[in-house]
């Protein structure tokens, strides 16, 4: 026991970590959130149809929902929808199965880099981190971003071994911009840094590193086109079976927010802007807005946390002289804080930046235990205590407070109304365009919504659906009730009072309630 007591421990952290991610998956998050049913639908149509919803076929960066979505994750649900079909399942378990890897690769890098002990409490961290167990659960096709990172800097960590690694870095780093592509602005600063550090240092061999170089550029390339065709308002491209569309606005034209400044901000009102954000991301490890991704009662890491992780980036910043590992996680971090400053900062976007705060919280509470010897078990002790309240939160409240972002029960909703309605399909708009889960839940063929769609605004950043075939997004101010029309709304939602009749047929599904007009 005594011999094999890190692996055990290893061991048993990975089944903890396993279970709190697995339990009850598929139901909390309660429904799908519309970015996972637009990046399932389209990965759907384009797999059976050789179309997305946007007439567009293996899209570099999908139309979607006008000013794009994300395609690595699309590309990696195929499979899994393949052999499921089009469900929730499918479209989530893939998130959870990296989600689980990138616990043993961020296992992996820390013991690399910084050794045995370090790696250990890493993992503990990860593997109870709320940001991490809810990012594993539901299908954000953006947070893919966050194995992708792992992956890489795994791959940087291993040259010391074998240069022949700094290849499949370039390659992984490559692809963050298809997993996410505002962390675009992180590989600006990355790329060229590790280039020339490893140039200058001759960590790798010539022959590797101009392959590696070349990769990187071969696999970015499509993604520089995209912007030339978007930035110039050039036609679309079709190129070896991929497809380089043209969107309605480019997602940077709005979320650049340091350029693009609102209500006549000026550039340094938004710098202050983002600071400030910056600022409740690193001192309280919470977004605005966001904490469906990270509640703000318990943070993306738990709060208690943050004075270890100042401490440890101190620490890091003495060992960076000598030490190669804490120069390259000191690299990471600070280039994704420059981009934050730039886009206006989220839990989602500083999904690749929590892998290294936790490894500076561990630097931190390895520092003051070097000093206090009792600090390490309180440490571990109290963030198991944190843990608890967590998952009780997750797990019993945390459906019905975000049921906002998430559509629960509206997939058997609309299933019922189409089964049981002749006339028009009336959505409720509480959620943000109900429309595609009607495409995901009754598979339409993306031809038939193609030929059928009318937009409200179509040359926006937003394609608003108005109504294709018979479903209709909104529900009338007026209501002329007609045989055979159905009507979703919300459950805590106004409904029209004439509607609530013996003779229509009234069901409830989840948050919505289902009434047909008989």
């Amino acid at each position: 026991m005594k011999k094999h007591i890190h692996l055990i421990l290893v061991i048993v952290i990975m089944l903890v970590g396993i279970f709190v991610r697995v339990y009850d998956f598929g139901n909390t998050p309660y429904g799908l959130n519309q970015d996972e049913a637009s990046l399932g639908y389209d990965a759907w149509a384009d797999m059976n149809y050789g179309m997305d919803r946007n007439g567009d076929h293996n899209s570099i960066y999908s139309v979607a929902w006008g000013s794009g979505q994300n395609v690595l994750y699309n590309y990696m649900v195929r499979p899994f929808i393949a052999v499921l079909g089009l469900n929730i399942l499918a479209v989530r378990l893939p998130m959870l199965i990296f989600g689980i890897l990138t616990l043993i690769v961020f296992y992996l890098l820390c013991k690399q880099l910084y050794g045995p002990t370090v790696a250990l409490l890493s993992l503990f961290i990860l593997a109870v981190c709320p940001w991490h167990i809810i990012l594993s659960r539901w299908g954000l096709e953006s947070n893919f971003a966050a194995p992708v990172i792992v992956f890489a800097m795994y791959c940087f960590a291993r040259i010391k071994d074998n240069d022949i690694w700094f290849i499949p870095g370039m390659v992984f780093t490559a692809l963050l911009m298809y997993a996410y592509s505002a962390h675009l602005f992180f590989l600006i600063i990355f790329v060229p840094a590790i280039c020339i550090y490893i140039l200058m240092k001759k960590l790798v061999s010539p022959k590797w590193y101009w392959i590696g170089v070349g990769v990187f550029l071969l696999v970015s390339a499509p993604m520089g086109v995209f912007f030339i065709v978007n930035k110039l308002g050039l036609d679309p491209i079709k190129f070896l079976g991929f497809a380089i569309p043209r969107h309605s606005m480019l997602r940077s034209d709005f979320a650049v927010s340091l350029f693009c400044k609102y209500d006549s901000e000026t550039f340094f009102q938004a710098l202050a802007g983002n600071i400030r954000l910056m600022g409740d991301m690193l001192f309280k490890f919470k977004g605005q807005f966001d904490n469906y991704n990270a509640p703000n009662q318990f943070g993306a890491l738990y709060i208690f946390m943050m004075p270890f992780m100042l401490i440890g980036i101190s620490a890091a910043i003495n060992k960076a002289r000598k030490d190669r590992g804490a120069l390259l996680l000191l690299t990471w971090f600070l280039c994704i804080v420059i981009e934050n400053l730039i886009v206006g900062t989220n839990i989602v976007r500083m999904n690749i930046a929590f892998s290294p705060m936790i490894i500076f919280v561990v630097f931190g509470i390895m520092w003051i235990a070097e000093r206090l010897k009792a600090a390490l078990p309180i440490f571990i002790i109290i963030t198991c205590f944190a843990t608890i309240p967590f998952l009780n939160y997750y797990f019993t409240d945390f459906n019905n407070e975000m049921s906002g972002h998430y559509y629960g029960g509206f997939d058997n909703a609309i299933a019922y109304a189409t089964d049981n309605a002749t006339g028009n399909i009336y959505m409720t708009e509480e959620d943000r365009e109900p429309y595609i889960i009607s495409l995901f839940t009754e598979k339409i063929p993306p031809q038939e919504f193609l030929n059928t769609v009318q937009y409200d605004s179509y040359d926006y950043q937003f394609r608003h659906v108005i109504q294709y075939k018979n479903y209709i997004s909104g529900i009338p101010e007026e209501i002329i009730q007609k045989q055979g029309d159905a009507y979703i709304f919300k459950i805590n939602e106004e409904i029209y009072v004439g509607l609530i009749s013996d003779k229509n047929i009234i069901y409830n599904f989840g948050d919505y309630i289902v009434i047909i007009v008989k």
